[in-house]
């Protein structure tokens, strides 16, 4: 998969993006966090691609891994659940992650962390947009301040 992405964009070169962004939908639904993460999909190779072969079952391995290491969703005092890697799609220059974290019943807070690229750019910037119910949060996460605290009406 990769490596076609990687062809891909030898033969048609897309020119590097300005802004640093990546946008997280959150949905509490059935007890737990259903998220959609769109991130730009040079930016993901960058962080890692390093770490990759020309092996499908392995991309899917590092993406799962480098996403539990950099997004987090911690409701109140509870210890944070596992993140739950469901897969991937990728457009021209858009990757789509898409995975599940355990939540309580009536979320009242939840901490939110994401991280993701933050250790490339200096500008980056991520927005997570969570919908409890009726109710939506947004959380702007940039480096010194990787985490936020959300809360929602009972």
């Amino acid at each position: 998969m990769w490596l076609v992405i990687a062809l891909l964009g030898c033969l048609s070169p897309v020119p590097e993006h300005d802004f640093h962004v990546s946008v997280a939908q959150v949905h509490h639904q059935e007890g737990q966090w259903q998220v959609s993460l769109k991130v730009f999909s040079d930016d993901l190779e960058r962080a890692v691609g390093p770490l990759l072969d020309d092996s499908t079952a392995q991309a899917d391995s590092a993406l799962a891994r480098y996403t539990r290491q950099h997004f987090a969703l911690t409701s109140g005092d509870r210890p944070p659940g596992r993140l739950q890697y469901l897969g991937h799609e990728s457009e021209v220059n858009l990757t789509y992650l898409y995975f599940y974290i355990p939540a309580p019943a009536q979320p009242q807070s939840v901490e939110v962390k994401h991280s993701f690229f933050m250790e490339l750019f200096d500008d980056q910037v991520n927005i997570v947009n969570i919908t409890v119910g009726e109710e939506l949060e947004t959380a702007y996460l940039k480096e010194g301040r990787p985490r936020q605290k959300l809360r929602f009406n009972p």
